[in-house]
């Protein structure tokens, strides 16, 4: 999204000068962190007990992990939705294991577990 918003910026015929984006900028300094913590703070209220964000949303809890823990290494938010996956991914009864097999929702797991280094007292079993 980032990317095409810069393509359509450099193609456009929209100009900003200097003045109209100093204007811009100081209007809406202090946005983008208000933006960010309207968002975090969602993620933690829309949480579930187990760490989750519903059934069958096991890539999505990943995701909002890896924001948690970006925000706060040390959020006890992230770490509910981290134990939650790691749970998930060590029962072979999760919905993702049964056939036909999903890989890319264990992939999106280990991919955020990895990245924050929240794989150190994970022993993930091989599922056949």
């Amino acid at each position: 999204m980032i990317l095409s918003l810069f393509l359509t910026l450099a193609l456009s015929s929209i100009v900003l000068t200097p003045e109209a984006t100093r204007a811009r900028t100081s209007s809406t300094l202090g946005q983008p962190r208000l933006g960010l913590d309207s968002a975090l703070t969602w993620l933690v209220a829309h949480e579930g007990s187990d760490g989750s964000y519903g059934d069958h949303y096991e890539a999505q809890t990943a995701a909002a992990a890896y924001a948690l823990w970006l925000n706060d290494s040390k959020s006890s938010a992230a770490k509910l939705a981290y134990d939650y996956l790691d749970h998930r991914l060590n029962e072979s009864s999760s919905w993702f294991w049964q056939v036909p097999r999903e890989a890319d929702v264990p992939g999106e797991i280990l991919l955020s577990a990895a990245i924050t280094n929240n794989t150190t007292q994970r022993s993930y079993n091989e599922q056949s």
